[in-house]
C-alpha cells in the first residue's frame, strides 16, 4: 500500500509541473522565476545525483559520453536547421527511461532507506513535468504538451508494474553510458531552455550574434514570434576594427507586439565592449536588473528542492566536501585578486597603446606580454581586445605576445596559484607562460600580415585619480566577478568532482612522459580560464598527474580554443591560427617536459585536510555576498550564459 501511495506521489509531482507552468504562463516574473527553478534543480539534479552513479558504473567512457551529449547538440545546430528539436527528443526518450527506472526503484525499495529514496524520486518530478511542458506548450500546444507529460507517468507505472524484469534484463554497462549521455543532453537543454520556451533574461532578447569577424556582424534577434510586419531595423555597423560594440543599431522600437518582450526603449543591449573610451581601458558598468530578483527567488526555491533529497550519491557528498576545502583555499586570493584587478584596471589609460608601438621586435613582445599579465581577462575576452590592438596599429609582436600571455596569467590565476600549486608551480607557471608569449609573439609576428589603419591616437580626456580609482574598484568588484565567478565555480566543481572520481593507479600506469602530450593536447580544444584551470590542475598533482602534464595543461588550456583559432582564422588566415596552436601545443609539451626533468614527479600543492584560518573564512563571507549581488544584477540565466554562451557575454 506505501508503494502505491509513493508512486501516486511521484506522478502527482511530475503533473504538478504543468500546473505550476500554466499558472505562471502569462506573468512575466513567474516566467523568469520558473526558470531559475528549473536551471537549478533540474542542473543539480543531474550532476549531482544522476551523473556520479553513472561514473561510478562505467568509470571514465560515462564522462566522455555525457560531454558528447552535452556538446553535440551545438554542433549540430550550428550546422543542421532544426536539430534543436531533435535535441529535445533524445533528451524526452532518456527522460522516458529515467521514470521508468525511478519506477523500478519504487516497486523495489533499498532497506532501510525506501523513505528517503521515494521521498527523492517525488521531489524531482516537478522539475522535469514543467521542463517538458514549457518546452512543448509554446511549439506544439497545450494538449500536446499535456500529452507528453502524461507518457512520462505512465512509463513510470510501467516501470513499477515491471521493475524486476527491468533490473535483470537491462545491460547495466549499455544503460548507464545512455544515461551519461542523457544526463549531458539535458544540460544543453537546460542551459539554451531559452531558446526552446521564449524565455530571455537580463535584456529580453536573444542576441544571437553571429560573430563571424568578418566585420559583419548578423545580428539575429532571436524573438521566435510571428510578426505581422516587416522590421526596418537600420542596422548601421560602421565597424572600424575597434570592437567598439555600443549595439544601438538604431532599433528605435515602438512595436505593439503581442507578447512579452518590452520594446519600448532603444536597444542598449548592456554589451558596451567600449575599449577605446577614456580613461580606464575596461570601463564598469554595474547595475542591479530587477528581472534578475524573479530568478534568483526561483533559483532559491530550486535549491531548496535540491536540499530536501535525502539520499545523496558518496561520490558527491565527497565532492562536496572538497569543493568546500578548495573554494576556502582560494578565496582570499580571490578577494585580492578583485581588488588588485580593479586598481590595475583604473590605472591603465591610452597612452599605453602608443607604448606598445615603440622598440624592436623583441621590445615589442615584452612590452605586449607585461602590458597583457595584469589585465584581468579570461580567453574570450582578450579577444576584442586583441583585435583593437591589431587594428590600432598595434605590431603583430606586441598583440600576440597580448593574446597568448593575457589569459594564461591573468593577476587573480596567479595569486590563486600560490595557495592551490605552491610556490614552485607558481613559478614555474609563471616562466613557462612568459617562454610561450615570447616565442610565438616572436615566430608568427613577422608572418602576420599589417592590419593597422591610419588613424591618430585619441587624446584622453584627463579624468581625476580619485574617480579612476573609484570606477576602477567598481569594476573589479562588479563586471569582473560577474565574467570571472561563473568559470571559477564551474572549475571548482569539475576539480571536486574528479578529486573522488580519479584513479591514482590508473594515471599511473600512462608515463609521465606521455601525460604531458595528452594533457597539451586535452586543453588545446577546452574553454578554460586561467583561473578555473588552476584547480584542476591541483587536484591533477594529488592523484599523481606529473607536475610538467599538470603545467602543459594550464599552458594550452587557456590559450587555445575554438574561438580564438576562429578570430585568428578571420583577421590573419588559416595558415596563421593553424600554427598558433601548433606553436603553442608545440611548447607547451617541451616546458612540460622540462618541469618534470627540474621538479621530479612530486611537488607540494594544497593540504585538504589543514584546518582553515579565520582569514579563508571571513574571505569566503565576503566571496559569497560578492556572488549574492552578482546574482541579482544578471540573474541566474545571466551566469549560466558566461559559460554557455561566453562569446556573447564579453
Amino acid at each position: 500500500m506505501t508503494d502505491i501511495l509513493t508512486l501516486s506521489g511521484a506522478i502527482f509531482g511530475l503533473m504538478l509541473g504543468p500546473v505550476v507552468g500554466h499558472i505562471g504562463r502569462e506573468k512575466k516574473g513567474w516566467i523568469l522565476a520558473l526558470d531559475g527553478y528549473m536551471l537549478v534543480s533540474l542542473g543539480g539534479l543531474g550532476l549531482i545525483f544522476l551523473l556520479p552513479p553513472t561514473v561510478q558504473r562505467a568509470g571514465f567512457w560515462a564522462v566522455l559520453f555525457a560531454l558528447v551529449g552535452l556538446l553535440l547538440p551545438s554542433i549540430l545546430e550550428r550546422r543542421i536547421r532544426g536539430a534543436q528539436g531533435a535535441t529535445f527528443w533524445i533528451v524526452f526518450a532518456g527522460l522516458l527511461l529515467h521514470n521508468a527506472l525511478d519506477g523500478a526503484a519504487l516497486s523495489a525499495p533499498v532497506q532501510g532507506h525506501a523513505h528517503g529514496l521515494d521521498y527523492a524520486i517525488v521531489l524531482h518530478r516537478l522539475p522535469v513535468g514543467l521542463l517538458v511542458y514549457v518546452s512543448l506548450r509554446d511549439r506544439l500546444g497545450n494538449g500536446y504538451a499535456l500529452g507528453m507529460v502524461g507518457l512520462l507517468a505512465v512509463a513510470t507505472v510501467l516501470g513499477f508494474v515491471y521493475g524486476e524484469s527491468i533490473s535483470h534484463q537491462a545491460p547495466q554497462l549499455g544503460l548507464a553510458l545512455f544515461e551519461a549521455f542523457v544526463v549531458g543532453a539535458l544540460m544543453h537543454v537546460v542551459t539554451h531552455r531559452e531558446e526552446l520556451a521564449g524565455c530571455n533574461h537580463g535584456n529580453d532578447h536573444d542576441h544571437d550574434h553571429d560573430h563571424d569577424h568578418g566585420h559583419h556582424h548578423a545580428h539575429n534577434h532571436g524573438h521566435d514570434h510571428d510578426h505581422d510586419h516587416d522590421h526596418d531595423h537600420g542596422h548601421h555597423h560602421d565597424h572600424d576594427h575597434g570592437h567598439n560594440h555600443d549595439h544601438n543599431h538604431g532599433h528605435d522600437h515602438n512595436h505593439d507586439h503581442n507578447h512579452d518582450h518590452d520594446h519600448d526603449h532603444d536597444h542598449d543591449h548592456g554589451h558596451h565592449h567600449d575599449h577605446s573610451s577614456h580613461g580606464n581601458l575596461i570601463e564598469p558598468h554595474s547595475h542591479l536588473d530587477d528581472k534578475a530578483v524573479w530568478g534568483v527567488l526561483g533559483a532559491v526555491m530550486g535549491l531548496l528542492t535540491l536540499t530536501l533529497i535525502e539520499d545523496v550519491p558518496a561520490v558527491s557528498q565527497a565532492a562536496g566536501y572538497v569543493f568546500i576545502n578548495l573554494t576556502l583555499e582560494a578565496a582570499p586570493a580571490l578577494v585580492l585578486a578583485y581588488c588588485f584587478a580593479g586598481l590595475l584596471n583604473a590605472l591603465i589609460v591610452q597612452k599605453a597603446l602608443v607604448w606598445l608601438k615603440r622598440g624592436g621586435p623583441s621590445k615589442q613582445a615584452v612590452k605586449g606580454l607585461a602590458f597583457g599579465l595584469p589585465l584581468p581577462i579570461c580567453s574570450c575576452g582578450v579577444l576584442p581586445l586583441y583585435e583593437t590592438l591589431v587594428s590600432r596599429g598595434v605590431p603583430a609582436t606586441a598583440a600576440i605576445a597580448f593574446l597568448v600571455a593575457t589569459p594564461e596569467l591573468g593577476i587573480d590565476a596567479m595569486l590563486i596559484s600560490l595557495p592551490l600549486l605552491g610556490v614552485e608551480m607558481s613559478v614555474a607557471r609563471l616562466l613557462a607562460a612568459v617562454c610561450v608569449a615570447l616565442l610565438i609573439a616572436l615566430v608568427l609576428g613577422q608572418k602576420v600580415p599589417d592590419l593597422r589603419k591610419d588613424v591618430a591616437d585619441q587624446k584622453t580626456e584627463h579624468t581625476p585619480l580619485a574617480k579612476r580609482l573609484r570606477d576602477g574598484l567598481k569594476y573589479g568588484f562588479g563586471p569582473l566577478v560577474d565574467h570571472t565567478i561563473p568559470w571559477m565555480i564551474v572549475g571548482i566543481a569539475i576539480a571536486a568532482y574528479a578529486e573522488p572520481l580519479m584513479d591514482p593507479k590508473a594515471i599511473a600506469g600512462v608515463s609521465p612522459f606521455w601525460q604531458v602530450p595528452l594533457f597539451a593536447l586535452m586543453g588545446i580544444p577546452m574553454y578554460v580560464c586561467a583561473s578555473a584551470a588552476t584547480p584542476l590542475a591541483a587536484i591533477a598533482i594529488i592523484n599523481q598527474v606529473s607536475p610538467g602534464a599538470a603545467l602543459a595543461f594550464l599552458l594550452t588550456g587557456p590559450a587555445t580554443n575554438a574561438t580564438t583559432f576562429g578570430v585568428l582564422t578571420s583577421l590573419h588566415g588559416r595558415r596563421i591560427a593553424f600554427w598558433f596552436g601548433v606553436g603553442v601545443a608545440a611548447s607547451s609539451i617541451c616546458l612540460g617536459w622540462l618541469t618534470n626533468a627540474a621538479l621530479g614527479q612530486t611537488v607540494a600543492t594544497y593540504n585538504p585536510n589543514h584546518a582553515h584560518t579565520m582569514v579563508e573564512w571571513l574571505s569566503l563571507a565576503i566571496l559569497i555576498i560578492l556572488i549574492g549581488k552578482s546574482l541579482f544584477r544578471q540573474g541566474p540565466r545571466g551566469m549560466v550564459n558566461h559559460v554557455a554562451h561566453p562569446i556573447d557575454m564579453h
